[in-house]
């Protein structure tokens, strides 16, 4: 009957969703080592990295000027965290470290934004596809709607 089909799409549906979330995240986790049968956590790797440097006086101008609101979701930390969220933000480099040949005098005020750590990582997740503050919050106002 009608109840029967309805309930039959509906978990077809979560079937799809759930092997789309597994895709998902066998994608986000496909460069780590994982041992048949088994999937240990804990181990110590030592890796070579490049970093590049950030000057903790640009984090605290950006901040002075731009304030710890999120600038792509609104996201408030001390409103949410109370005392431990209160003046805790990430600060994202407008043009990507990375991209520079060399190293370059950074303003805080035109190239330093404040993002929460969900809009960070969102802007950063695809390494060769990073997105832009304004690309971010139309995929949020997107999703609002």
């Amino acid at each position: 009957d009608d109840q029967d089909f309805r309930i039959a799409i509906e978990l077809l549906k979560k079937a799809q969703d759930s092997q789309r979330l597994e895709q998902v995240v066998n994608l986000d986790v496909a460069s780590e080592d994982v041992q048949e049968g088994r999937f240990v956590d804990g181990g110590i790797k030592y890796r070579y990295v490049k970093s590049y440097e950030r000057n903790p006086k640009n984090r605290l101008l950006a901040i002075k000027e731009h304030g710890v609101i999120s600038k792509a979701c609104g996201f408030d930390f001390e409103a949410v965290y109370g005392e431990r969220g209160k003046e805790y933000i990430e600060i994202h480099h407008i043009q990507q470290l990375s991209g520079l040949e060399e190293p370059a005098e950074i303003n805080p005020i035109t190239d330093l934004i404040p993002l929460c750590a969900n809009c960070h990582r969102m802007i950063h997740r695809k390494k060769d596809e990073v997105l832009t503050v304004e690309q971010l919050i139309e995929i949020l106002e997107e999703r609002r709607h």
